[in-house]
């Protein structure tokens, strides 16, 4: 029997939980190595991935990369505003009647460090890595440059299998040792018992904006929102588990690509550059993260002066 994304993922994360509260301290310093191992590597990869899609759909859009890109970038900062803005109203009418204390922290125990320590850098930052895909992408769709673009095309194919045969599979994995870790440290149903309403309130606010948001696109593009929404599941199970933008990206990217009615080149190029951009989910939980810390720490909620 096959199993797909999100049972692997639900597996490992039940899988870490459970090492991390019984394992040995030899087996948790096994899974700190393997979630630093993992997780340098997957992040090695991220800006090649930003990179190489990037530049790669620019060159197949040519004339039409200029538009497509600052229509992207604007209705993305834009969502991102008014997500940020509705979080910040539901966290001051809602957190106040968490009856959260001043003071009330939860303190977590060391845990063995990894076997080995192994710093593997990216060859550049995610923002060098998508300024550069825009420049190169960009050229090529200036003048006749055939060789130009018929390697950064190539290069997204390599990058492609990365993705399909390292990356995809060890999430699962990389996803265990990230839980294993948190549960050794005694941090995780202590946050439970502290953050546990704040996380709700913030995957309500996010499954509320969702839906905004897919009924508005299936409302222009006359085509049934749950079919994306379904599709794209594994890409959410991926984010909450890592809480990783870069690297729940490859995940999007993939399953975007599995939905019949989406252009696959709108996809390769979408995927990567608002992975970077449009962060409305992370400013829905930032802003109502910092609320709520703030009225843990202080007391009181943030004032505007």
């Amino acid at each position: 029997m096959k199993f797909g994304l999100i049972p692997k993922l639900l597996l490992g994360l039940g899988i870490g939980i459970l090492i991390g509260i019984f394992g040995p301290d030899w087996m948790i310093r096994f899974t700190e190595t393997g979630s630093m191992l993992l997780g340098n590597l997957i992040k090695f990869f991220i800006p090649l991935i930003i990179f190489a899609f990037v530049a790669a759909s620019i060159a197949e859009f040519e004339t039409k990369a200029g538009k497509l890109l600052s229509f992207t970038i604007g209705i993305s900062y834009l969502d991102t505003i008014i997500a940020c803005g509705l979080a910040a109203a539901a966290a001051y009418l809602i957190i106040p009647n968490f009856a959260i204390q001043a003071g009330q922290v939860v303190e977590s125990i060391a845990i063995g460090a990894p076997f080995v320590t192994l710093d593997i850098p990216p060859l550049m930052n995610i923002i060098s890595a998508l300024v550069l895909a825009i420049i190169i992408g960009m050229a090529s769709t200036w003048g006749k440059a055939p060789i130009l673009s018929g390697a950064v095309i190539e290069f997204r194919n390599v990058v492609e299998r990365v993705i399909q045969k390292f990356i995809i599979p060890v999430l699962p994995i990389f996803i265990a040792c990230i839980f294993a870790g948190i549960a050794a440290k005694g941090a995780l149903f202590g946050t439970i018992s502290v953050f546990g309403k704040m996380l709700v309130l913030i995957v309500i606010m996010q499954v509320i904006w969702l839906i905004i948001e897919y009924t508005l696109a299936g409302m222009i593009s006359k085509q049934n929102p749950l079919v994306v929404f379904k599709a794209m599941l594994p890409a959410y199970f991926t984010a909450f588990g890592t809480m990783s933008s870069a690297v729940t990206m490859p995940v999007s990217l993939r399953q975007a690509r599995t939905i019949p009615f989406i252009n696959k080149k709108i996809a390769d190029f979408v995927m990567p550059l608002t992975a970077n951009v449009h962060l409305s989910g992370a400013a829905m939980t930032l802003t109502i993260s910092a609320i709520t810390v703030t009225l843990l720490t202080g007391g009181e909620l943030p004032q505007s002066d």
